[in-house]
């Protein structure tokens, strides 16, 4: 059965309580992360790809989609995104520091992770799949423009 970005995230919230063990923390702080990620990546797929990417590249891949937003090449997806600067510097902050912490989570098994940590990164992925939804409703919004002006 399929799943979607929403579904990560109330995977992570679910398993974040206080009762639960360091694992359990670590794979919520992780699906959070992947619930953002989700998120985005479909307005992240019509941006161009960037200045360092790899055009023939069958995924965009956790760096891609950061120098992506980075880069913030939007006028061909909807000229109206070129003024979120606000959102782009908070999806580029919130991304960098979730892939961190998702890397902790993941890889550096010596490295504690606690409530707190994965609390945040719960938050963090709240507020990307946010603007991610905000982003959608825009593109949305021209596309009907368009079919109905």
């Amino acid at each position: 059965m399929p799943i979607n970005a929403m579904d990560l995230q109330r995977f992570a919230k679910a398993n974040c309580g206080p009762d639960m063990d360091e694992t359990t923390l670590r794979a919520a702080a992780s699906r959070a992360y992947y619930g953002a990620y989700h998120a985005l990546l479909p307005f992240v797929e019509q941006l161009p790809v960037s200045d360092r990417g790899d055009s023939s590249a069958r995924h965009i891949g956790h760096r891609e989609m950061l120098r992506r937003i980075q880069e913030w090449r939007t006028a061909s997806v909807h000229p109206r995104l070129a003024s979120m600067s606000i959102s782009k510097a908070q999806l580029v902050m919130a991304m960098r520091t979730m892939r961190e912490t998702r890397e902790v989570a993941d890889y550096l098994l010596d490295d504690s992770m606690n409530r707190k940590d994965v609390t945040q990164q719960i938050a963090r992925g709240a507020k990307v799949q946010s603007i991610a939804l905000q982003v959608h409703d825009l593109i949305n919004s021209a596309a009907d423009d368009a079919a109905y002006g």
